[in-house]
C-alpha cells in the first residue's frame, strides 16, 4: 500500500515538474538586459542586438518546449544571417510571399528602419539552447503572447482562412495601424490579418 502510494506520489511530481519546466516558468523567465544582449549577439550574429529589451516566452511551435521571441535591430546585421543559420521569412499577411523563406542580404527582400522579431524555437535543454531560429522584418511598435487557446477573431483585416494554431502566437502592432498575427503552421512561421491599417 505504501510503495502503491509512494509511486503515485512519484508520477504526480514528475508531471508537475515536467509541467513547470514547459508552460508555467515561461510567464516567470526574467532576463537581464545584458543576458538578452549575450544571447542575441551569439546566436543572431554580433551585429545584431536587442531592442528595447522586449522579448516573449511562450511555446510557438507547439512541441513542449519553451521558445523565445525578441525585438531585434538588424540593420547592421543582415549579412550575419544566414552564418548563424538563421531562415528569413515573409510573414506579411496581405503579401503572396507570405510564409517563404528569403535572402536577407537581397536588396528586395528586408526593408530599411524597422525592427526583426527574433523567434528561437527552444530544444528539450530549454530557450537557451535554440534548435531553430527565424527572423521576420516589419515596422511593428509593440508585439505580445497570443495563447494557442485563445479564439482568433477576424477584423477588417482578415483575408483568407482563420489558421488553427499549433502552439501560441504572437500579435504584432504595425505602425501602419494594423494588427497581424505570427504563428507556426508545422512548416514555417505566417502571417494573419487581425485588423488592417493605413
Amino acid at each position: 500500500m505504501i510503495r502503491a502510494f509512494l509511486l503515485v506520489l512519484l508520477v504526480v511530481l514528475a508531471a508537475g515538474a515536467t509541467e513547470s519546466q514547459t508552460t508555467r516558468p515561461a510567464a516567470a523567465i526574467k532576463i537581464s538586459p545584458e543576458e538578452l544582449k549575450q544571447f542575441v549577439r551569439q546566436h543572431l550574429g554580433n551585429k545584431v542586438s536587442p531592442s528595447d529589451n522586449q522579448y516573449v516566452i511562450g511555446d510557438f511551435n507547439g512541441d513542449g518546449n519553451t521558445d523565445i521571441a525578441i525585438a531585434v535591430t538588424i540593420e547592421e546585421g543582415r549579412d550575419e544571417l544566414k552564418r548563424n543559420q538563421v531562415h528569413y521569412l515573409s510573414a506579411d499577411p496581405w503579401g503572396k510571399k507570405n510564409g517563404m523563406e528569403l535572402d536577407p542580404t537581397a536588396t528586395d527582400a528586408m526593408g530599411r528602419n524597422c525592427l526583426g522579431l527574433a523567434l528561437l524555437q527552444g530544444s528539450p535543454a530549454g530557450w537557451q539552447k535554440p534548435a531553430a531560429k527565424h527572423l521576420i522584418y516589419d515596422c511593428f511598435s509593440s508585439f505580445k503572447l497570443f495563447p494557442k487557446g485563445r479564439v482568433i477573431r477576424r477584423g477588417g483585416g482578415s483575408a483568407g482562412p482563420t489558421p488553427k494554431l499549433k502552439g501560441d502566437g504572437i500579435v504584432l502592432e504595425l505602425e501602419s495601424g494594423a494588427t497581424a498575427l505570427i504563428y507556426w503552421n508545422g512548416t514555417t512561421y505566417r502571417g494573419f490579418g487581425l485588423r488592417g491599417g493605413d
